[in-house]
Parts: C-alpha cells; sequence; structure tokens
C-alpha cells in the first residue's frame, strides 16, 4: 500500500473507530495520524494511548460463566455432489477452523441451512460434529425449530450429545405476538439443562426481537444468559449495555457491527468470516482483546469490503462460494437457495484473495 493510501486509511480506521466509541477523540490526534502514517499494526498502540478509559471499560464486560466467548465460528453444511450431507468434510471444517484459532463452534443455525434440512440429517450432523469436536472448544448448537415441541426435543437431543450450550431464535413462519415468543422461549429454556442463547437475526427470520423484549427474557428466564444481536443497528447494542449491565453476555452477530458491538460489551462475536480468512479475523478480534483498538479498526475497515459482500447475499451461498476459491468443494446451497452468480463470485474471490496477499 502507497504512504498516501496508508495515511488516508488511516484517518478513516480512525473515524470509524471514534464513531463506535472506541477511541475518544482526546486520545488520539486525528492530525498526528496523518502526519505519522499511523495505522499498520506494529506502531497503532503507541499513536492511540487508551488510558483509564481502556481500564475502565474493561472493568464493564461481562464475564463468560457459561464457558462460551471469543470468536464463535459459525460453519456451513457441505454437500456433496448428489446434495447429500458430506460429513468427512464437515470433520475437516472443524478441524480448519479449529486449528485456526477460533475460540468456538456454532453449528445448524442459518448459515448451515437449519431449515432445509431433513430431522434425519440435523440429527446427523449434530452428532457427527459434537463427537468430532470432542470438547476441543466450546459447541453451540442452534436446536429453533418450526414448534415449540419440534425445539424441545431437539433441546433434549443436543444435552445427550453433550453440547456447551444451545441457541434458539423465532422461526419465520407466521408473525408472532411477544406473548406467543416469551412462552416458546421460556418453555424451551426450562427444558434446557444447559446455557440459552437468543438470537435476534432479523436479517435471516424476518423477525426483529426489540431489545426492551429481549431483556425481558433474561429476567424472567433464569437460563437465558447469552444474546445474539444481529440487527444491523449499532445503538440496539449499546442500548443492551446501558439497561442491563452485566446481567448476561452479549454476542455480535453482524460482522458489519463488531466495533459496536464491542465497544457495548460483547464478549464474543458470532461470524461465518473465519472460513474464508481465519487469520485476519482472529487477528482482528486479538487486537480488540488487547486494546490495540487503532489497530483493530485499521484492519476492520479492511475487512468491511469482505463483510459487506457477505451480508448482501445468503451467507450460506456466499461462503460455499467463497470456499471454492479456497479449493474446498462444500457444494451449492440446497434449493430454493441459489449459488451466487459469477459476477459475485468473481467480486468474492477477489477480496479474498486481496485479504489473504496481505
Amino acid at each position: 500500500m502507497s504512504r498516501s493510501s496508508r495515511r488516508r486509511h488511516a484517518v478513516i480506521s480512525w473515524r470509524i473507530a471514534t464513531r463506535a466509541g472506541l477511541l475518544q477523540a482526546a486520545d488520539c490526534d486525528e492530525q498526528s495520524a496523518i502526519a505519522t502514517g499511523a495505522g499498520d499494526e506494529h506502531d497503532s498502540t503507541a499513536a492511540c494511548p487508551l488510558g483509564s478509559f481502556g481500564r475502565d471499560y474493561q472493568l464493564s464486560r461481562a464475564s463468560a460463566v457459561h464457558g462460551v466467548s471469543g470468536i464463535v465460528a459459525q460453519l456451513v453444511t457441505p454437500f456433496t455432489a448428489d446434495a447429500t450431507v458430506d460429513t468427512s468434510l464437515m470433520r475437516s471444517l472443524i478441524d480448519r477452523m479449529i486449528t485456526a484459532g477460533v475460540h468456538a463452534i456454532e453449528l445448524l443455525g442459518t448459515t448451515s441451512e437449519s431449515a432445509y434440512l431433513e430431522p434425519a440429517e440435523w440429527q446427523q450432523i449434530a452428532a457427527t460434529c459434537t463427537e468430532h469436536v470432542a470438547g476441543r472448544v466450546p459447541l453451540v448448537l442452534d436446536v429453533s425449530g418450526a414448534t415449540t415441541a419440534v425445539t424441545v426435543e431437539r433441546v433434549h437431543f443436543a444435552e445427550q450429545l453433550g453440547v456447551t450450550a444451545i441457541l434458539v431464535s423465532p422461526m419465520p413462519f407466521w408473525r408472532l405476538s411477544e406473548s406467543e415468543l416469551l412462552q416458546h422461549f421460556a418453555t424451551v429454556a426450562d427444558a434446557a439443562a444447559v446455557p440459552v442463547m437468543v438470537g435476534n437475526d432479523p436479517i435471516a427470520t424476518g423477525i426483529d426481537l426489540p431489545p426492551d423484549f429481549l431483556l425481558d427474557l433474561v429476567f424472567e428466564v433464569g437460563n437465558i444468559t447469552m444474546i445474539k444481536e444481529a440487527g444491523s443497528s449499532h445503538q440496539r447494542m449499546h442500548q443492551f449495555a446501558e439497561l442491563a449491565g452485566s446481567a448476561f453476555s452479549l454476542f455480535s452477530g453482524n460482522d458489519m457491527q463488531l466495533l459496536h458491538g464491542y465497544h457495548a460489551g460483547a464478549i464474543g462475536w458470532c461470524t461465518a468470516a473465519p472460513s474464508l480468512v481465519p487469520e485476519p479475523a482472529i487477528r482482528l478480534w486479538q487486537l480488540l482483546k488487547s486494546h490495540s483498538l487503532y489497530a483493530a479498526a485499521n484492519l476492520f475497515y479492511r475487512l468491511i469490503p469482505l463483510f459487506a459482500t457477505i451480508a448482501g447475499h445468503s451467507q450460506p451461498a456466499a461462503i460455499k462460494s467463497g470456499l471454492r476459491t479456497l479449493g474446498i468443494e462444500a457444494g451449492d446451497p440446497r434449493l430454493p437457495q441459489q449459488p451466487l452468480d459469477e459476477i459475485s463470485s468473481t467480486e468474492l474471490a477477489e477480496l479474498i484473495t486481496g485479504i489473504r496477499s496481505r
């Protein structure tokens, strides 16, 4: 990268971090950043001292009493040429993520195309992957079903397997009232002996759970200890911090909102990005955790085009197209989903190649 480009990126990264609340204007002199060309990871900490702000902020972060924190890698379900589940490749994908250094695995959510799996396939994947993870990292299993009864049945199956925690999100069939959703989540949580994460992913489910409703769940249902917020509004993240403090653990489920989520107290990042760029994704989280916030914002800025491209398509289709670029054939998403078109696949491949070449 040229010196002028590096300076431009440094300024933009500084603005991203400041707007997200990660840095205070008094802590970083923008003119100094421009003059020194700051923004490279090796000198970013010196350019932006955090002082007491960083220490006070860290003290407000909730503890992961449920055993799940850090990068929670969301995996696709690979299919063979005849559209059956490729359990062998599924094991390889798990090994690849654990070797890369992710902190936990999330399976059978929207990224895994759970809604398009037959019941026997769902159980096959859950059993195969739990056995293969073998406690090397925490495993979060999405048990969301079309009915409360199906979801509870999956809860019992997941607990027999020995998963670390379960994830429950509303299913997009008929718009449920808040009282109906409350009863559903409470019934599922009451049936679970393991910690429960509630997911809000309005882009995938079409249902947006308001922060006050989610907080009611936390306070009224004792076993709900985690919230995964995948909405597109950064203000929601800060609402959680203001209203609930450390009553639960917050996870950022939207790559584009990661900086805001971390500033609001998120202890984890649920993301499929490590499947395509494992080293940069893990490095980004490490920078946040080590308070190298200026460098984190700079790296985040570099990853934004990839995050935006993934978010602009069906996530299973985007991740599978990206894996194909890396020489990993996970098949196409199941109908009615379509694979990425040639133009989108080329764009995604160029982004991955550019990030990996840095």
